[in-house]
């Protein structure tokens, strides 16, 4: 096939691959659902945030390793299906664990093994999926590819949050059923996008038939960095970036603790999220393309601004009886996620094509210790309160947002 035909072709398989794949955190989201079936087993809030470090850290440790052999995969849409075949459905050896109803802390340690195991699969697929994506699809696709993922994502998970809302607000259900239930549906959609992603197709290469050889590959590392200063400030933001999302998995917590919700409202706030995720998928992608990303980094880290500032000034000016500003903060968080297609895209539009392989993997090392944010939030959480952390949060993403405006423009890039 020519290069036009696979643009095409992978142009709607990968974003049928990303809806799945995101319809399917929708079911085993980070920020709520995750965070809510810890707490409801442990009660634990270092334990949520620990789920986010483990997410995080299991997900780079694999990227920096295949960095140096991407180039070297011969079929790169055939190796992906492998990954995701073997990883994405795990999940659905939660249902039996949760049906058996065993005692709660050895369901959460099982969970964190299942989330590890489809995690090291997730950091084996991410980098190359991104080559791929590079390789084959136009820059001025790219942003549209990934916003339509997130866009299409966000309206069958509003259908999807229709099902958890049910699920959740149902008394009746225990709650080792409720999240069987939720994590069984995870599991389809993860397994449907590997059926997508068998019809991707790449671009014919030559394979580099040399040997590798990793600690040449790896002390050539830091010359890529200092020869590239558009790289070197995108990431510095990116690592600001870290403080503002580190809050993430404890906003549905923060609102449901402080405004004191009933199952009902808690719902309601997991559904606020999801449409807010839908809505942001759609206002990055098109910011991306129209715009630039840096306008996407920009408004991302104003987003992430309000969110975190709001919970000192809710509290503050002891603003419980506005329950309505724990769904705004819901929503915010969910149009936030979508924001790291801004930062992915940014480095594509600052690096030589064949070069991006290389820029991944020293992003993945760079950003590495914004893993244990969550983790550390967490413990701050559980011993001083949520304010501290997003105090922080709102500083980091302030900081980000003034770096953010020395970013080029795609007029400058192009």
């Amino acid at each position: 096939m020519d290069r036009i035909s696979i643009a095409k072709r992978n142009f709607i398989f990968m974003t049928c691959e990303g809806v799945c794949f995101f319809c399917a955190q929708t079911f085993m989201d980070a920020t709520s659902i995750i965070p809510l079936f810890i707490v409801s087993y442990t009660g634990s809030l270092a334990l949520t945030g620990l789920s986010m470090t483990i997410k995080n850290t299991i997900f780079f440790i694999p990227q920096i390793m295949i960095g140096p052999f991407i180039d070297r995969i011969k079929n790169m849409p055939g190796y992906l299906t492998k990954v995701m075949f073997i990883s994405r459905p795990i999940i659905f050896l939660m249902v039996p664990v949760l049906l058996l109803n065993i005692d709660h802390y050895l369901t959460v340690g099982i969970f964190f093994a299942i989330y590890t195991l489809i995690y090291i699969g997730e950091g084996f697929i991410n980098t190359p999926w991104l080559v791929l994506l590079n390789r084959t699809i136009p820059p001025d696709r790219r942003g549209k590819l990934l916003g339509n993922q997130q866009m299409f994502s966000g309206l069958a998970g509003i259908a999807g949050g229709i099902v958890i809302k049910m699920i959740l607000d149902d008394r009746y259900i225990s709650d080792g059923a409720r999240f069987a239930m939720i994590f069984g549906i995870a599991g389809i959609f993860s397994f449907m996008s590997g059926v997508c992603m068998s019809f991707a197709r790449d671009n014919e290469r030559k394979i580099d038939p040399d040997e590798i050889k990793m600690i040449s590959y790896f002390k050539k590392l830091p010359l890529y960095i200092k020869s590239n200063k558009d790289y070197l400030n995108i990431v510095i933001i990116q690592l600001l970036s870290g403080f503002t999302g580190m809050i993430a998995p404890f906003v549905v917590l923060f609102c449901k603790d402080y405004f004191k919700l009933q199952p009902q409202g808690v719902s309601m706030l997991v559904y606020s999220q999801i449409i807010g995720a839908l809505i942001g998928g759609y206002v990055w992608g098109e910011l991306s393309r129209r715009i630039g990303n840096k306008y996407v980094v920009m408004v991302s880290q104003l987003v992430g601004l309000l969110i975190g500032a709001a919970a000192p000034l809710i509290t503050g000016f002891n603003l419980k009886a506005f329950s309505a500003a724990s769904f705004i903060m819901a929503f915010l968080n969910g149009i936030y996620a979508g924001c790291w297609l801004g930062f992915v895209n940014y480095i594509m539009d600052v690096v030589e094509e064949k070069l991006a392989p290389v820029y991944l993997t020293i992003t993945n090392i760079l950003t590495f210790p914004n893993t244990f944010l969550f983790y550390i939030a967490g413990i701050i959480a559980g011993k001083y309160g949520y304010i501290p952390i997003f105090t922080m949060s709102a500083a980091g993403a302030f900081i980000a947002f003034v770096l953010s405006l020395g970013l080029k423009t795609k007029a400058q890039l192009y």
